[in-house]
């Protein structure tokens, strides 16, 4: 006797769903792996800023103000500071996140700290939103 089968079977759907399920399962875990590393690589590049920031305050007695921005600790143009042994950056520009993006540098009211983030991956200047990263 032979079988004539003009469709598919209900295991045979079955088993493609499950194919199709864990896939797409992987493609998520495998997304949610790149923006965590993304983070990473952002919150890395402050670290260095930081320290740029810390010996930039040990040489000259102060953190720069907002005005100055992290710009300062490449060259000292604008207004010679007083102490200032820069550049703080080897090369001629400082890193970026990972989306391109520069850091923004504010210093607090309180002239011993500073804030320093990231945009985060939507690029905007929305401070204090989910996707803001804060070193």
């Amino acid at each position: 006797m032979i079988k004539d089968s003009k469709g598919f079977t209900l295991i045979e759907m079955l088993i493609v769903c499950v194919i199709i399920g864990w896939l797409a399962g992987m493609a998520v875990v495998r997304y949610h792996h790149m923006d965590s590393t993304k983070e990473n690589f952002a919150l890395t590049n402050m670290k260095s800023i930081a320290s740029a920031l810390e010996i930039f305050w040990a040489d000259t007695g102060g953190y720069p103000t907002t005005g100055q921005g992290l710009d300062v600790l490449l060259v000292d143009d604008a207004t010679p500071i007083v102490g200032w042994q820069g550049p703080y950056f080897i090369g001629s520009r400082l890193p970026t996140d990972p989306w391109k993006n520069w850091f923004i540098y504010l210093l607090n009211v309180d002239p011993n700290t500073y804030t320093l983030y990231s945009m985060g991956p939507n690029g905007e200047d929305d401070s204090g939103s989910p996707d803001d990263i804060v070193f």
